[in-house]
C-alpha cells in the first residue's frame, strides 16, 4: 500500500544518506580540487533536469530539519576543515585503492600520515588495512585508538561503515551526530513532551548507561549529560536556549539513537 511504499522510500533515503558520508569520507580526503553541486552536502535530490538541466533550481532549506541530511552536511564541514587545517590532506604523496568494495587512501607527510578505510559493499565484510607505519594510530570520528604492531591488519566493517586512522592525535569532532557509531532508529526509546516548553523527559524501555548530547539545528553542542544505569531522564538545562528545532542524541554500548525535539 501507500504507506509502506512511502516507508520503504525513507529507509531507501536514509541508507543512501548514510553511504554519501561513506563517499565524502574518500571524497574529501583525497588531496586535489574539489566542486560539488549545489546542496550537495545535504544530499541534494532534484532531478538535474528540473526546470532545464541549466534551469533554476528550487532550494530545500527543510533539508536542515532531516537528521539524516543534517550528519552528511556535518561531514562535509569536518572533511572540508580537515583539509584547510592539515598539509596532509593536500600531500603529492598518497596511494588509492578502490579496485574492490574495500577501498582506502594511504596520505603520507611529515606532519602525520593518515589512513582512510571504507566497506562499499552492502553487507558486511572485512577490511585488509595496510598501515603505512606500527605505531598508534588514532580514529578522528570516533576518538578511539588502536596499537598497529602489525602493519596488515584486518578490520570487520559493517555495510557503509567508513574510518579514518592518524599518526597524530586530532580533536575529536564535538558534534554528537558525527562518527563510525551505527544511527539506530528504535520504538525503545520515547521523549515527551515534544514539542516542549522547559524541561522534558526521555524514557528508555530498560535501563541504559551512556551519554546524552543536545545540538542546535546548526550543529552546535548545547550540552553532554552522562547517565549511569537509568530508564528515566529529565532534562531541564534548556532554559537558556531559544525556541526551535534540536536534536538529541543517546549513546551508549548499542550505538547512536537520535530525536528531533522542538523547544517553543
Amino acid at each position: 500500500n501507500n504507506n509502506n511504499l512511502i516507508y520503504t522510500h525513507e529507509l531507501d533515503l536514509n541508507t543512501a544518506l548514510k553511504r554519501m558520508e561513506l563517499v565524502s569520507t574518500f571524497f574529501f580526503a583525497q588531496p586535489g580540487p574539489k566542486m560539488i553541486w549545489q546542496f550537495g552536502e545535504l544530499g541534494y535530490d532534484v532531478n538535474i533536469d528540473f526546470n532545464g538541466r541549466t534551469g533554476e533550481k528550487p532550494i530545500r532549506w527543510n533539508y536542515f530539519a532531516d537528521i539524516y541530511r543534517r550528519k552528511l552536511y556535518l561531514n562535509y564541514s569536518e572533511m572540508m576543515a580537515l583539509r584547510s587545517q592539515y598539509a596532509t590532506f593536500s600531500t603529492s604523496d598518497y596511494a588509492i585503492n578502490v579496485a574492490g568494495a574495500a577501498k582506502s587512501i594511504q596520505l603520507n607527510h611529515s606532519d602525520f600520515n593518515a589512513l582512510v578505510l571504507g566497506n562499499f559493499n552492502v553487507k558486511t565484510m572485512d577490511v585488509n588495512a595496510t598501515f603505512q607505519n606500527t605505531v598508534w594510530w588514532y580514529e578522528y570520528f570516533s576518538g578511539d585508538s588502536v596499537n598497529i604492531s602489525n602493519a596488515s591488519t584486518t578490520f570487520t566493517f559493517d555495510a557503509g561503515e567508513y574510518r579514518l586512522y592518524t599518526t597524530k592525535k586530532l580533536t575529536r569532532p564535538q558534534n554528537p551526530f558525527l562518527g563510525i557509531e551505527k544511527l539506530i532508529d528504535t520504538p525503545d526509546f520515547v521523549v515527551y513532551p515534544n514539542p516542549f516548553q522547559a524541561s522534558f523527559i526521555l524514557e528508555t524501555k530498560n535501563a541504559f548507561t551512556g551519554q546524552l548530547a543536545l545540538a542546535d539545528i546548526q550543529g552546535k553542542t548545547c550540552f553532554v549529560k552522562k547517565v549511569e544505569n537509568q530508564q528515566t531522564v529529565t532534562i531541564d538545562e534548556l532554559s537558556m536556549y531559544p525556541a526551535g528545532l534540536y536534536f538529541l542524541s543517546l549513546q551508549d554500548a548499542n550505538g547512536i539513537r537520535n530525536f528531533k525535539i522542538i523547544k517553543y
